[in-house]
């Protein structure tokens, strides 16, 4: 299916709340209605594949969290829990990148949902976990930079 008929599709199932266009790279953009926990809306690309579709987050997800973290590696915790919410929304995440194949149109919409809630709960989980490597970092800094009589461990006294 070219792309500017499976965005004139897309935009009829999903409804008014979800923007579709055509990206450079030959395929449809779909802005959600769902949001990152900073408040970003989320986007999730198709991509027309012979006979399959490809419904991918292009790895908007995971650069989401590390823009909010101060590790680009993920711990074992955040593997895991990752590794739990994908099985459990039947995703796959592949190089950063989170993936459903559907080979019938039909079930498009039901994978840009479910891809969209993934993301939200991926983002949400990820940071979730994350805190304890700001928390280290912090306690770090703050021994490193505790000025003498200072309670606000800033360094400073008021």
């Amino acid at each position: 299916m070219k792309p500017v008929g499976l965005r004139e599709f897309l935009q009829e199932v999903l409804g008014p709340s979800f923007e579709c266009s055509v990206t450079h790279l030959e395929a449809v953009q779909v802005r959600t209605p769902f949001f990152y926990p900073d408040g970003d809306l989320i986007d999730v690309y198709i991509e027309s594949q012979d006979s399959r579709f490809l419904v991918t987050d292009y790895g908007e997800t995971w650069g989401q969290v590390q823009m909010q973290s101060f590790s680009d590696v993920f711990s074992w915790e955040q593997k895991r829990y990752g590794e739990k919410i994908c099985k459990r929304w039947g995703i796959a995440l592949n190089r950063g990148h989170l993936v459903v194949l559907v080979s019938n149109r039909e079930h498009i919409r039901d994978a840009v949902h479910i891809l969209g809630q993934a993301s939200t709960e991926l983002a949400k989980t990820w940071l979730e976990l994350a805190p304890m490597t700001r928390k280290e970092i912090a306690e770090r800094s703050d021994k490193k930079h505790r000025g003498p009589g200072s309670d606000s461990g800033l360094g400073l006294d008021f």
